[in-house]
């Protein structure tokens, strides 16, 4: 099924598929999505409640949206799928290039979502591919007095 989109799939344009997700949950389910990693546990259950509906549909901006949440935690830059190794992956036209050579794939982790939510928790798909959390710094009096 082609969907009829407002703007090309591309790198540049995935915050605007997450903002339309968004928009949406707030409109549909008045849920608040404020790419918080919180928040992806209210995206399931939005999900839960409204997305099966229109699966093919949710997975763009949607995906879009748990993929901005990993973005804005600082882990990953969007990417055109067929300029990286996950190249021929049907469907899904954007991946996360996480570094290193690593690469996730937010649309696709939706679509499984959408279609078995006991296929694997978006919640848990962020703390895979999240960054691990800073060492705790010492206050700076304790830097300058060497304890």
């Amino acid at each position: 099924m082609a969907l009829d989109l407002p703007f090309p799939p591309t790198p540049e344009n995935a915050p605007r598929f997450a903002a339309i997700a968004v928009d949406a949950a707030l409109g549909v389910g008045n849920v608040v999505l404020d790419y918080a990693p919180s928040s992806l546990a209210r995206l399931e259950a939005f999900l839960d409640a409204h997305g099966a509906e229109r699966k093919e549909a949710v997975v763009l901006p949607f995906g879009c949206y748990v993929g901005e949440v990993l973005v804005r935690a600082g882990r990953g830059q969007w990417r055109a799928t067929e300029e990286t190794p996950l190249r021929g992956l049907e469907g899904v036209p954007l991946v996360l290039d996480l570094g290193n050579g690593d690469y996730c794939n937010p649309l696709g982790r939706v679509r499984k979502y959408c279609a078995s939510p006991d296929a694997g928790s978006l919640v848990r798909f962020f703390d895979v591919f999240s960054p691990p959390p800073a060492p705790p710094r010492r206050p700076w009096w304790r830097r300058l007095l060497g304890g």
